[in-house]
């Protein structure tokens, strides 16, 4: 967020190459403005919040479910249900990731406008909140949460990897174990 996007300095440019100065209209319509988009990125992350929830969800669901199918498993061929829940949890998390990246990229798009439009007001909240952040820099000050969030659905990515490799070979694991 250190450099404007060209397309968010077209949000404020038009009103600063303007040659007479602001009315008292214009300034209440950027301010709602302002307002407006605060609290569109403010739902962007909500609706973020509401996705993990999802995947988390059904990423724990499905190590559940693996779980009792495993247990409750008594053909010694290869576990089937494991490996095809070990299959869906892979494609999850993988959509998981996509969305956090995705949810990442408008999160600093919608900032990136929103620092550009505190140019045209007399303070700068968010402007002022990133820079005493160190503007995530340096993690000892802040670490964003888009890194810890990213994080979670890696380990489903590997639990669910180790679960299906476990399952595939595990047959031939147990007979070489055994001696059978």
């Amino acid at each position: 967020m250190s450099k404007p996007s060209p397309v968010a300095a077209e949000v404020v440019n038009p009103i600063r190459k303007r040659d007479r100065s602001l009315s008292p209209s214009d300034v209440l319509t950027g301010l709602e403005q302002y307002k407006l988009f605060v609290q569109m990125a403010d739902n962007l992350s909500q609706r973020r919040q509401a996705a993990n929830t999802f995947f988390l969800s059904i990423s724990t669901a499905l190590v559940g479910l693996i779980g009792i199918g495993s247990v409750a498993a008594s053909d010694p061929g290869p576990p089937v249900l494991p490996i095809l829940l070990s299959f869906a949890g892979l494609a999850s998390t993988f959509a998981w990731f996509r969305f956090i990246q995705s949810y990442r990229k408008l999160s600093a798009a919608k900032f990136a406008v929103i620092h550009e439009m505190e140019h045209a007001l007399p303070f700068r909240p968010y402007h002022a909140e990133w820079q005493a952040l160190g503007r995530g820099e340096e993690s000892r000050t802040y670490m964003p949460f888009t890194k810890i969030e990213a994080a979670v659905p890696w380990v489903f990515l590997a639990t669910f990897a180790a679960i299906l490799l476990t399952s595939i070979f595990w047959p031939s694991m147990r007979a070489a174990l055994c001696g059978a």
